[in-house]
């Protein structure tokens, strides 16, 4: 089973985005030790966009949402900001409509 790890990344603040990508990653690490197989687009992304070679939601979308559908099930790290980030809350529409099952995790999940 491979899991989607969805998580909010964008802030007008970048070491709010630098602290997220840190704690989205180490997370996806915490992850992958435990057994679970999981695509983190945060962690696999953000080097790419500091390239800028794609740097907006916009661009990241159609990728984001193919690796989605192609994993059994999302995990929605519940990062402040989740509710209101517009990248998790498409991704979370789209798993609802592929009937892709949703588990949401808390920052304290895997101490």
């Amino acid at each position: 089973m491979v899991h989607y790890l969805s998580a909010p990344y964008n802030h007008p603040d970048p070491e709010i985005r630098k602290q997220r990508y840190q704690l989205i990653t180490a997370f996806a690490g915490k992850l992958i030790k435990e057994g679970t197989y999981v695509f983190s687009p945060i962690t696999h992304n953000i080097p790419i966009k500091e390239m800028e070679i794609l740097t907006s939601w916009e661009e990241w979308k159609p990728y984001d949402l193919t690796m989605l559908s192609l994993c059994n099930q999302m995990i929605v790290y519940q990062l402040p900001g989740w509710e209101t980030s517009r990248g998790v809350q498409e991704e979370i529409a789209f798993a609802k409509e592929k009937n892709i099952p949703i588990v949401e995790m808390k920052p304290e999940a895997l101490v």
